[in-house]
């Protein structure tokens, strides 16, 4: 494990302790936008923000970098919902 994976892994356990903020500051941490997992995560922590439009755009950015991701493409109809707008 390296050091953006042990970075992605506390800022999931954070999000799931209710801390959405320390989360989205960890994820912040990792360098580089090229990650579909890291983009996934980071969607999810806005959406636990309620930014939607942040978290729509870095749940598109996953599924562009890596189409196979099922989570990043549920979160996203999701987040759309909530944006009054159907899924992409």
């Amino acid at each position: 494990m390296d050091h953006a994976d042990a970075l992605r892994l506390l800022a999931m356990a954070l999000l799931g302790l209710g801390h959405a903020e320390e989360a989205l500051a960890t994820l912040d941490q990792i360098p580089g936008k090229r990650n579909p997992v890291v983009a996934a995560n980071r969607g999810q922590v806005l959406a636990a923000l309620q930014r939607w439009d942040d978290a729509a755009e870095a749940l598109q950015r996953a599924v562009r970098l890596d189409a196979s991701l099922a989570d990043a493409w549920a979160e996203l109809a999701r987040v759309e919902a909530a944006r009054g707008r159907p899924a992409e």
